[in-house]
């Protein structure tokens, strides 16, 4: 194609651009690449529905604004353009920043990111200049140009002022040219068993935990069991090319017509039917029938048979396992089981967990089993238990942890609470109590009966909390001394020259003389350096007071340990350990009975001076 041919500026009316310049080149023989054109003006042709077609400028767009109307499905929307095209060759263009669009994967947002020139000069064109660049990307790209665009005029706007004050684009802008709809999509119909959801049959590694299988399904009273999605239709919406963008027709699936019991509330709304329980328990399904109960009785809980049960404790289950047979557990191995309450007619199997409310084991405990409960009564306990208060007929080397504690026999295993009775005590066994140790008969040694304030559990954080703040302020207080000692020495050594400064100001003052800058400079130092000095006595005040009430709530923690008390109504056995725990400052005091030892009281109390010594009574 000839290249010595220049296109005259010539204007047309056309809604492609595209075509508009493969025209120009073909009729007047001009590489395209030399044909550039600018937007003059544009008008929105639109029909909505059955209605008549209408036509406006753009002084009329702001009808757009409206999403219900804009994406209406009906609306029918085309933009014409008025076009300036003339020749590359023969145009001079205004300096711009480095500008860019983008538009997001929907097609319903059009954003511009002008990059920094700092640069660039103002000059008073440079906002019409802009617009008409983003048009012109607008215009190639067939993205609808004028409408919804109140973004647009206001940064424009803001971008020219700052260029204005600034004389610089001295930061990147990020604004919004155009919008358009997104769609409101549709909602196909499900059925949702949230009851079932709640069992979480993953373990903290990520592998599957194949005994959590579902066997119940615990729910509180007023949660929703059961949902049913209704189908809903959803909304169309439009993108920047003035498009429709369709949503899909809902599927309908899931019949929402179940069968349930007078212990399920249904309730409707126009979203969805929900159905909720009207008491707590676990839910089952029977004939196509769900109902919540709150009793089962199972031969047995095992890996096999049922896997793990996880109801909570707050949803009144109770679970009656009544296998007996010594020789099979009740409570299989690994099984985890949470619930209101459990009787167990039998045994509890080996890393089996057991949490509710009241617990009772007819059987023996395994070694490895573990059980947290309110209230528990147990034959044989040899695992781990965790309680407010517990009856045990015998312990064989179990641990109990809890506030009150009834034991038949311990023979072996640890012992900690607040209140613990022993009729019993045979050998091996560590018993540590905050208030009350009452033995019935001794029949074995090497035991030993611990009081000590910490084993309450609130008191036990407490107390190491306690003993951390002494500890880090001990060390605060110490660097802090040595502060004040250095800053003294510094002011009385500086307290010489900074009178004779002073003397100096004075005399310049009465004789109107310019005070050196040195000279106040100085003062201000000495001044600041005082502050220092007495900000750092106030904080050791403060520190110190801080000390001294941590200490003062450790003993009246400590005091609690004069009303502790360690009883027997028989006699003591040789080498049992009498021991009292004392915290601040720490000290064990101890004593280790003989056979035939009559004392049947041991408690604290305090001589002279802070200093205690165990107490020996006799009476019974």
């Amino acid at each position: 194609m000839p290249s010595d041919k220049f296109l005259d500026p010539i204007t047309i009316e056309t809604n492609n651009i595209k075509k508009e310049l493969e025209k120009l080149s073909s009729n007047y023989e001009i590489d395209i690449k030399n044909i550039d054109y600018d937007l003059i003006s544009v008008v929105c042709v639109y029909k909505l529905g059955t209605l008549e077609q209408k036509t406006i400028t753009a002084d009329k767009f702001g009808i757009f604004d409206d999403n219900k109307f804009f994406s209406d499905k009906n609306l029918i929307l085309n933009q014409s353009y008025r076009v300036a095209f003339y020749d590359k060759r023969n145009h001079i263009y205004p300096k711009l920043p480095d500008i860019k669009l983008a538009v997001n994967k929907n097609f319903t947002k059009v954003i511009c990111i002008v990059k920094a020139m700092p640069d660039f000069m103002y000059y008073d064109e440079f906002g019409d200049e802009m617009l008409k660049f983003i048009n012109k990307k607008l215009l190639t790209s067939r993205i609808l140009i004028g409408i919804r665009k109140e973004e647009l005029t206001q940064s424009l706007k803001d971008i020219s002022d700052d260029l204005r004050q600034n004389n610089a684009l001295d930061k990147d802008y990020n604004f919004t040219i155009t919008t358009g709809v997104l769609p409101v999509l549709s909602v196909d119909d499900d059925l949702i068993f949230h009851y079932k959801n709640k069992i979480v049959n993953t373990k903290e590694d990520g592998n599957i935990d194949y005994s959590e299988r579902g066997f119940l399904y615990g729910v509180s009273k007023d949660e929703v069991i059961i949902e049913y999605i209704k189908p809903r239709m959803g909304i169309c919406g439009r993108d920047v090319f003035g498009k429709t963008i369709e949503v899909k027709t809902p599927n309908s699936t899931f019949d929402p017509n179940l069968s349930i019991s007078e212990n399920i509330q249904k309730q409707e709304d126009d979203n969805s039917i929900k159905f909720i329980a009207k008491k707590s328990g676990y839910v089952v399904e029977e004939d196509s029938k769900f109902d919540i109960k709150e009793d089962l009785e199972v031969s047995n809980l095992s890996f096999k048979d049922t896997g793990s049960v996880s109801v909570g404790t707050e949803n009144n289950v109770k679970l009656n396992v009544t296998q007996k047979d010594i020789n099979k557990d009740a409570i299989g191995a690994n099984i985890s089981i949470e619930t209101s309450e459990i009787i167990i007619s039998g045994s509890v199997g080996q890393e089996a967990k057991i949490k509710a409310n009241i617990v009772e084991v007819g059987g023996v405990t395994h070694s490895t089993s573990f059980i947290q409960t309110k209230k528990a009564k147990i034959a044989t306990h040899i695992g781990t238990l965790e309680c407010d208060e517990c009856d045990i007929n015998r312990l064989e080397k179990g641990k109990v942890f809890g506030k009150i504690i009834h034991i038949g026999s311990a023979l072996g295993g640890e012992i900690s609470g607040e209140e613990i009775y022993i009729d019993n005590l045979v050998s091996n066994v560590t018993i540590t109590a905050s208030k009350l140790i009452e033995i019935n008969q001794n029949i074995g040694s090497s035991n030993k009966l611990i009081i000590d304030p910490t084993a309450i559990h609130a008191y036990l954080d407490q107390i190491s909390n306690y003993q951390s703040e002494i500890k880090a302020l001990n060390l605060d207080i110490e660097k802090l001394l040595k502060e004040i000692k250095k800053t003294k020495i510094t002011i009385d050594d500086s307290k010489e020259s900074i009178n004779t400064i002073k003397d100096q100001i004075k005399k310049m003052m009465e004789k109107k003389i310019k005070i050196p800058s040195a000279f106040m400079i100085k003062l201000k130092e000495y001044k600041t350096l005082i502050k220092n000095y007495n900000d750092m006595i106030s904080e050791y005040k403060d520190k110190n007071y801080t000390l001294e009430t941590i200490h003062s709530n450790l003993k009246n923690i400590q005091n609690k340990i004069f009303d502790a008390q360690i009883k027997i109504k028989g006699t003591w056995e040789d080498m049992n350990d009498i021991i009292f725990v004392l915290i601040d400052p720490p000290k064990k005091l101890n004593y280790v009975t003989i056979k035939n030892d009559f004392i049947k009281l041991f408690k604290v109390e305090e001589r002279i001076n802070e200093e205690y010594y165990i107490y020996k009574g006799f009476e019974k």
